[in-house]
């Protein structure tokens, strides 16, 4: 009966590294980049401007709740929630730095062209 307990403490403690292993991947906005910032709506496949806010009237750190391909991340404020364009704030964790960008080419491993030119593929 005395194994018992190792196991259960090992078992507690993959759980505690599980969970914050999990929640380590969730983007927050940390900040916003100017005094107000403008708030968007989605409406079909475009975003509209609703509102210019005082940045004093956000709750931060907010998680991110989506992100859009267009630019704009989702985040839930004085529960609602509202679109901000990507440029107006600080995100942490930062995008991965690993992501070059870089254009692979048929004669090896250098970009010729485009974003990374000159740099080495990974």
């Amino acid at each position: 009966m005395n194994w018992i307990k190792p196991i259960s403490r090992s078992a507690t403690v993959a759980t505690l590294l599980f969970c914050a292993t999990a929640s380590a991947a969730v983007q927050n906005v940390t900040a916003l980049m100017d005094d107000s910032v403008s708030t968007f709506a989605l409406k079909s496949d475009y975003f509209v401007k609703q509102h210019s806010i005082a940045s004093k009237a956000f709750t931060l750190p907010a998680p991110v709740l989506e992100k859009s391909a267009k630019g704009y991340v989702k985040v839930s404020q004085q529960g609602q929630e509202v679109w901000l364009d990507i440029m107006d704030v600080t995100l942490f964790p930062p995008e991965s730095a690993g992501d070059t960008r870089c254009i692979r080419t048929s004669d090896g491993a250098t970009a010729k062209t485009g974003r990374g030119a000159g740099n080495i593929c990974p």
